[in-house]
């Protein structure tokens, strides 16, 4: 008996590890204290990313689990002691920068974006993004709200405007002037400010600039706006204000921006207006048996009126203030007169010219600084200059056609009229340029004799003269333009008692034998044309402070002319 119940107890174990090992699955490791841990719902891990499989009842259960969503087959778990985690997730891509973003830091464009709400701050001003008339999107700013509608404005982050469209934002010293391309509706002022903002890194800067507008156009129109310019270097521009109208008078007051540019060059700037910064006239001179073809440059009354310390203190209180008076007046569309004149040289080298007729009053008055300038210009370029003088070139205001004036400041024109300030020759081989000195509306007998000595040459001459001859044609121009004077040179402006005016007048104008084939005159500040009587043209050339200026083409006669 009790061999049986020995043999009884061994058999119950041996059944309980062949039941241990079938419900194993295989898997040799016994579970860690199966009876006192059995598996609950709190225990379980489940992967955020899968679903759990059903578990099965024991005597189904199969050691072969399929996982959830895929075909394939899992027979292990992986050895690991971490939970299995879910992939991490992808940041979404940055908005792409629009087509329309700027692609230059100192050009400002705008684009519709929903970053515009961050980068834009408003007072008194509804801001949008609207398409012009070509599609092309632009900034439309407005006066809205309610009260005081003072200085309304909007201000743009430009350095974060900048960084969206992947540019980096431009040096302060870069923004001396903005040229805005802009329309306007319903405004009733016409002051458009524009100020830049930085830090340079000790203090917060700001640098503004105002200019008008046409508040009756309804085209597009370029405004030049000069910032007033403070020297920060290493300084980059943060923000950009731009107020559109001073002082709306109630909402709906619009303007519509297309572009700011910024550049620190004032040419730079001013050729971005789409402004003719060389505006000229052209002329053929025909000479019969020419073979070879010449091109000249005519530049006439430029009256640059530049001076420098040195200048002003050698001055009266009487004269600086004329003097600064005249430089004023001889700004046109926002350039001084020794701003526009180096580009007038280069002009001459642009079109390949020969040679440049320079018919006087290119300086206004004979200050160090202006006879350094044109002395500087007249020998830097291919073009030989000739040059004859006009009555600003030698004369102050104070010191008017004197004595002093002859003796001071005549001579200092000297390298350029070939050392005979009352006429100058450039000789080519089939014709003469003659420059002569009429600036007191005057030709002396010396000069007279000299100039028909050159007769001898047998050549044709091309005549240079500050003060143009007398043409019934433009003698009632003339008048109209200077209050009733005819400030030519000949009858009717010099009176019946001219002397060896006459014979010069009539050498060139009246005899039909005469050797001129053209006459280039300035002097009257417009453009005109004449013939006079024996048939020899008169080209008077308007004002180079203007960019006015003449190409003038000598050739000989087309075949069959």
């Amino acid at each position: 008996m009790k061999n049986f119940a020995k043999f009884a107890a061994l058999f119950l174990v041996l059944m309980t590890l062949v039941i241990l090992v079938a419900c194993g699955g295989g898997n040799t490791e016994a579970p860690t204290d199966l009876a006192t841990a059995p598996a609950t719902e709190a225990d379980a891990t489940v992967s955020p990313d899968t679903v759990a499989p059903e578990t099965l009842p024991p005597e189904t259960q199969d050691s072969e689990t399929i996982a959830p969503e895929t075909n394939e087959s899992v027979t292990d778990a992986p050895e690991t002691s971490e939970p299995a985690t879910s992939e991490p997730e992808t940041e979404a891509p940055d908005e792409p920068v629009p087509e329309e973003a700027p692609d230059n830091n100192r050009v400002l464009t705008f684009f519709d974006t929903p970053k515009n709400e961050e980068l834009f701050t408003n007072k008194q001003t509804a801001l949008e993004i609207v398409a012009d008339e070509n599609g092309a999107p632009v900034l439309k700013l407005s006066t809205s709200g309610s009260g005081n509608f003072r200085d309304p404005y909007a201000k743009l982050n430009y350095a974060a405007y900048m960084d969206y469209a992947g540019l980096s934002p431009m040096a302060w010293n870069d923004c001396a002037y903005a040229v805005v391309s802009l329309k306007v509706e319903n405004v009733k002022n016409t002051k458009f400010e524009i100020v830049v903002y930085a830090n340079d890194g000790e203090k917060s800067v700001q640098s503004r600039g105002t200019a008008s507008y046409s508040k009756t156009s309804t085209d597009w129109q370029t405004v030049l706006v000069p910032i007033v310019e403070l020297q920060r270097d290493g300084v980059t521009v943060e923000d950009v204000r731009i107020d559109f109208v001073d002082s709306a008078g109630g909402e709906g007051e619009t303007v519509y921006i297309r572009s700011i540019s910024f550049t620190s060059d004032k040419m730079e700037a001013f050729e971005l207006t789409g402004k003719q910064l060389i505006k000229p006239q052209y002329a053929t001179v025909t000479i019969p048996g020419l073979t070879e073809e010449y091109k000249f440059l005519h530049i006439t009354d430029t009256h640059v009126s530049a001076f420098s310390e040195e200048d002003r203190k050698a001055w009266t209180t009487t004269r600086y203030n004329y003097n600064v008076a005249r430089r004023n007046s001889f700004a046109a569309e926002g350039l001084l007169a020794e701003e526009r004149f180096p580009a007038l040289f280069d002009y001459a080298d642009e079109i390949g010219a020969s040679g440049m007729f320079l018919t006087g009053d290119l300086i206004d008055f004979p200050s160090e600084k202006n006879i350094a300038l044109l002395y500087e210009n007249a020998t830097r370029t291919q073009a030989k200059p000739i040059f004859c003088l006009g009555n600003h070139d030698w004369n102050f205001a104070d010191d008017y056609m004197t004595q002093n004036a002859v003796l001071t400041y005549m001579p200092r024109f000297a390298e350029l009229t070939g050392g005979d300030p009352q006429i100058s020759v450039a000789e080519y081989d089939a014709f003469i340029v003659v420059a002569i000195d009429n600036s007191s509306d005057v030709v002396t007998d010396a000069t007279v004799q000299k100039f028909l000595a050159l007769y001898e040459k047998n050549k044709p001459i091309i005549l240079l003269l500050h003060v143009p001859l007398h043409a019934d044609t433009l003698a009632p121009d003339v008048k109209k333009a200077w209050g009733g004077r005819n400030i030519t040179m000949g009858p009717g402006a010099m009176g019946s008692d001219w002397g060896s005016v006459q014979q010069f007048y009539n050498a060139v104008c009246v005899a039909e034998d005469t050797p001129v084939v053209a006459v280039f005159a300035g002097h009257v500040h417009f453009n005109h044309e004449d013939v006079f009587p024996n048939g020899v043209p008169q080209y008077v050339t308007s004002t180079g402070y203007t960019g006015d200026c003449r190409v003038v083409t000598v050739k000989g006669e087309e075949a069959g002319a």
